[in-house]
């Protein structure tokens, strides 16, 4: 196996990330659905029930990766991130502003 064969099979969420950048909109959806649950049960612990009346967790969790996406675009440096701590210091943000949607 040649090195762009094993590119295309690595699916590590660095490998993801940079096949992302490089304009590979699969390896984002790759990414989103590796990482729905872990972030929906993220979302679910901190979100207070009566903001949950008027946001879904899946919307928070789009506007996580949102947000992500626009960071990633930023930095090309970012594919050697570890990936769920940065997305879960990215939930953060929205548990500690004024004007999120969090309890």
């Amino acid at each position: 196996m040649d090195s762009s064969d094993q590119n295309s099979c690595d699916d590590s969420d660095s490998a993801l990330l940079r096949r992302y950048l490089g304009g590979d909109h699969g390896a984002l959806a790759s990414l989103c659905v590796r990482y729905a649950q872990p972030l929906n049960r993220i979302v679910s612990s901190y979100l207070d029930p009566l903001v949950a009346r008027r946001v879904s967790e899946s919307d928070l969790v789009q506007e996580t990766w949102m947000v992500a996406v626009k960071k990633l675009k930023n930095k090309p440096e970012t594919p050697e991130i570890a990936l769920f701590p940065w997305l879960d210091c990215t939930l953060a943000c929205y548990r500690r502003a004024p004007d999120a949607s969090w309890s």
